[in-house]
């Protein structure tokens, strides 16, 4: 069973459940224990002038004859309740935690950063993690935010700080508990949608069973299985949760926490060895290896949180490589689109969707059927309820007006409970209310309505991701969204298209059917769990085909599902209910045709329709803005809007980092973008993108050394980032540390093998080493992974120049010119490398090139005069090094070509003024022609002038 834990922490879906047993060997009195101290100290204070009997609720309570709530509802009508929560405050206030060994609670927040607990102690506070809320039974809105997964501590019965919020009266239980509120809807939907273990928790608290209960006998035992850890062998299997024994609470429960806090650790590092690719320089035209394109994926999906140059191209590539991946994948499984799919058992609510999805305007009796199943507690589920706000969106879309009735119901369904249903809501409320224009504004009662989900948190949250994937396009990167309609069974029948994949739909039975499957309850548990887009998940139920029998599941299957879970998994929810909505309208033969439901979709624009200013609240409303002008890479138009928003919440990390990324881009307020992101680290000292982004500000400074601190301190927070090494191991090669460069691409190229940039870096390390057969070999690699990068072959082409390979040298240079014809740099080279040859007329139209193309820099023009002095063109030869060392910031090499003129001209003195010249200016005496070295290698002057420089042949 601690199997399935492992699986609930790899799908990020378990919750713990942390009772009284992790607080009691902290000194924390357990529940007897305490009620009886809480009755000692009201017989010390009261004594005889009481009409209780405390002496007599102790001596039962020893006994065992007297329920402990019985006793407290004695002191609650004896109103001792005032006094009670002062003693409850006194006894676990007291509780020093300061000294004590909290390494089990560390371990608990290392398992999950999703917490309930009954305790009413600090200890789980004391070693929180940095970003993890903690909120009581009293926030309603933090309950709320919990479900939608953010990391949460849930005092569900309350914090000591506050011991007159603490349940601990019966009173206090049944209004938690038995009424009607968030907390039971809350704690219903935990138990109803994530894996909860209990830990240091009997099971004994009637209240939490009666909603486990209540659940069950809903759901007639096919709720969520859930786990707590016992070293008793009590049988809690009537209630679906299953025991996970252990022989001790000392050593065998600290193995068990170990092995899942490795687990954990195994996981996160898995999840962190990233893909550092940059699809810039990659020609995915040229891989046909999924698993490498799957992985540049996975880094370029990263990117997208953190906008920087380039953004419309970046977007378009990264649509282009996801397409591609999906086109490998499907035409490796030759995947069947056929696949026949049991008939669904919903006819009543496929009539209600039909109904809505013809209707102009709603009947009165379809609005009540609409009514019930929109009560929660009602016989219906959350997929009936989808089922109707997909029917309502699609009708509005479909009629092209607003009826108000149904826009009416759409809004309230952002309202649900349930996450499937309300975010389903909020998509298609925004898609219908941007296709609809300005008609729903002639409603007052509808923008009031709309208007109020500006000051809901958590719509506002959701809107802040529909529109980044609106704004990014990222809908257009979804699995099979063409092919499905492929199949009559979507093609034929809109409902059977909108019906979410639900527990105990008909495709299950199939699963069981399969004997190839490995394990099967691991299998049905993924799909029902994972972000996949509901038709396709129909799909892979089934084993049957229109044309004939074959498997269903294989490992190449298997494997199409984890690549496409992988894929959807960061933004799943919103870009399958976008797609969902967008694919049928496009793709579907039943579908409207609704031009403007998604084509040119600018935020700018739907200022005009009323969307912008009534939904989206100011913050987002800013955001939206800010991100459109940084995709237009008008940066400071960026810059204003973010300023915007950063007066409101002066906090908020995506904007304060995209604005310092923003400043960057304007070069000229580099120091503002650094001012920014120090403001990052005071309010978010663990995060390592900003470290590498302020080492990378440094390093644009010419700071070195406070940048290899920035990216010590990145590496120090992850280890697993492979561009964090590349990075330092650049800024390394900028302090002329080559042997510690390598080492870091070393490390780079450990972690991410497929990234070619880091072949290319450590190369050019190894040339400056000297190393030159070790760089090329680095090139060939670098090369065989991006064949298309023009860099790789010109520096391969220097490396092979200077172990003097020059016609080798020259097909490199001519592979680097014919990939990039515009570089100035690669003409001239390959004159040079023409000059080694000896064919002087081309190296002549090459160095001509380069110069025509750049006239301003000084190292053509000395390249053209070496190329001159060794046509014996001595002349001509003097006037271009002299163009050259006028125009050269470091005219070091250009000294080197007049001294080698003047030897030509037999003028020895002048050789050495300028020989001298060349090296007090940094030039090498290698660089030097044969002819030269082999003339003056014996000359006294000469020797002397190379120790003088300490220079070497």
């Amino acid at each position: 069973m601690i199997e399935k834990v492992k699986e609930a922490i790899a799908k990020d879906s378990l919750v713990l459940f942390v009772g009284a047993g992790m607080s009691i060997p902290l000194g924390v009195p357990n529940w007897n224990n305490l009620v009886k101290t809480i009755l000692k100290k009201l017989e010390e204070k009261y004594k005889q002038n009481s009409p209780l009997n405390f002496r007599y609720y102790i001596e039962t309570m020893d006994s065992g004859s007297t329920d402990l709530f019985d006793i407290l509802t004695r002191l609650e009508e004896e109103h001792y309740k005032s006094e009670t929560e002062k003693i409850l405050y006194e006894i676990i206030g007291k509780v020093s935690l300061e000294e004590k060994n909290l390494e089990r609670h560390k371990n608990l927040w290392s398992i999950s950063d999703k917490i309930i607990t009954t305790n009413y102690d600090k200890a789980l506070e004391n070693v929180i993690p940095k970003g993890v809320h903690t909120f009581t039974q009293e926030n309603v809105f933090q309950q709320k935010q919990s479900l939608s997964g953010t990391p949460f501590l849930y005092k569900i019965h309350g914090d000591i700080s506050d011991p007159t919020k603490c349940v601990l009266f019966r009173s206090d239980y049944e209004k938690l508990y038995i009424e009607e509120n968030s907390n039971t809807q809350s704690l219903r939907n935990f138990l109803l949608n994530k894996t909860i273990l209990f830990v240091g928790f009997s099971l004994e608290d009637p209240f939490i069973n009666k909603q486990i209960d209540f659940l069950n006998e809903i759901f007639k035992g096919h709720s969520t299985t859930h786990y707590i850890v016992s070293n008793q062998t009590k049988d809690f299997r009537e209630k679906n949760i299953q025991v996970i024994n252990v022989e001790n609470w000392n050593e065998s429960f600290d193995k068990f926490l170990g092995e899942l806090v490795e687990y954990k650790n195994e996981l996160t590092n898995t999840i962190y060895q990233d893909n550092d690719s940059n699809l810039e320089e990659i020609n995915i035209d040229e891989i046909e290896d999924v698993i490498i394109l799957e992985s540049i994926y996975q880094e370029k999906i990263k990117e997208v949180d953190n906008i920087k140059g380039k953004n419309k191209e970046l977007f378009r590539e990264l649509s282009a490589l996801k397409n591609k991946i999906l086109r490998l994948t499907e035409e490796k499984l030759n995947f069947d689109f056929q696949r026949k799919i049991p008939n669904h058992k919903e006819q009543e609510l496929e009539y209600v969707f039909d109904t809505i999805f013809r209707e102009e305007k709603l009947s009165n009796d379809i609005k009540i059927k609409i009514d019930y199943i929109k009560d929660q507690n009602s016989e219906y589920k959350w997929y009936h309820r989808s089922v109707v706000v997909s029917a309502l969106s699609c009708s509005l879309i479909n009629h092209k007006d607003v009826d108000y009735s149904k826009m009416d119901l759409l809004i309230d369904f952002t309202n649900d409970s349930e996450n499937k249903v309300w975010q389903k809501a909020i998509t298609h409320l925004f898609l219908v209310l941007n296709y609809l224009g300005n008609r729903w504004m002639r409603f007052n009662p509808l923008v009031v309505k709309i208007q109020r989900l500006k000051k809901n948190l958590v719509i506002q949250e959701a809107l802040k991701e529909i529109v980044y994937i609106m704004q990014l396009r990222l809908f257009e990167i979804s699995p099979l969204s063409s092919q499905i309609f492929e199949n009559d069974y979507f093609k034929n029948n809109t409902f059977n298209y909108f019906l979410p994949f639900y527990e105990g739909n008909s495709s299950i039975n199939k699963i069981y059917e399969k004997q190839d499957i490995e394990d099967v309850e691991d299998f049905v548990d993924f799909l029902y769990s994972s972000p996949l887009p509901s038709a396709v998940k129909y799909l892979f139920c089934n084993s049957s085909s229109a044309s004939s029998e074959k498997r269903i599941i294989n490992k190449e299957e298997k494997f199409f599902i984890s690549l496409m879970y992988r894929v959807h998994k960061k933004h799943g929810t919103y870009i399958n209910n976008i797609n969902e909505l967008l694919s049928f309208y496009k793709n579907s033969p039943k579908g409207v045709i609704a031009k403007g439901l998604e084509q040119n979709f600018n935020i700018i624009n739907i200022e005009g329709k009323g969307l912008k200013k009534h939904l989206l609240n100011s913050i987002e409303r800013y955001r939206a803005i800010a991100r459109h002008f940084m995709l237009e890479e008008n940066w400071g138009q960026a810059i204003v809007n973010y300023e915007q928003l950063l007066k409101i919440k002066s906090d908020d990390l995506n904007a304060l980092s995209n604005i310092a990324d923003c400043y960057m881009n304007t070069k000229k307020r580099i120091d503002k973008s650094l001012e920014i992101r120090k403001k990052i680290e005071s309010l978010s000292p663990n995060e390592s993108e900003n470290f590498e982004r302020i080492g990378a500000i440094y390093f644009y400074k010419k700071k070195y050394m406070k940048a290899i601190e920035y990216y010590d301190r990145a590496i120090a927070i992850n280890s697993k980032r492979a561009l964090y090494y590349n990075e330092r191991g650049i800024t390394k090669d900028a302090l002329k540390k080559y042997v510690e460069a390598i080492k870091d691409y070393d490390k780079a190229i450990e972690i991410n093998s497929q990234n070619s940039s880091y072949y290319f870096n450590r190369g050019l390390a190894k040339d400056e080493l000297k190393k030159y057969s070790e760089a090329i070999e680095d090139y060939n690699k670098a090369i065989k992974l991006d064949p298309k990068n023009s860099s790789y072959y010109f520096n391969r082409s220097t490396s092979i120049g200077l172990l003097r390979n020059y016609q080798k040298a020259l097909e490199d240079c001519n592979k680097a010119i014919n990939l990039d014809p515009k570089k100035s740099h690669f003409y001239n080279y390959r004159g040079i490398i023409w000059t080694s040859l000896k064919c002087y007329e081309e190296a002549l139209t090459d160095h001509n090139k380069a110069i025509s193309m750049d006239p301003g820099c000084g190292a053509y023009y000395a390249s053209k005069s070496n190329t001159l002095r060794r046509m014996n063109l001595l002349s001509d030869a003097m006037k271009t090094v002299d163009i050259a060392i006028e125009k050269d910031t470091d005219p070091g090499p250009s000294y080197g070509n007049k001294a080698a003129i003047y030897s030509a001209l037999g003028e020895r003195i002048k050789f050495y003024e300028f020989l001298e010249l060349a090296f007090k200016k940094k030039a090498k005496a290698e660089w030097l022609d044969d002819d030269i070295k082999k003339e003056y290698k014996d000359d006294e002057r000469f020797q002397e002038l190379l120790m003088k420089y300490n220079q070497t042949l």
